[in-house]
């Protein structure tokens, strides 16, 4: 109806991506973004 090709949703909450998932939206959380960025600096060491 819009012509938009793809949608992404930011979302705060990392347990509702798969709701999200199942409507075919894809989304960006970044709580898991930064918690992913923090565990990579602690693994290098």
């Amino acid at each position: 109806e819009f012509g938009v090709k793809k949608v992404i949703c930011r979302i705060y909450d990392p347990a509702r991506a798969d709701l999200y998932a199942e409507l075919g939206i894809e989304t960006i959380c970044p709580t898991t973004v930064g918690a992913d960025k923090v565990k990579r600096f602690f693994e290098k060491g």
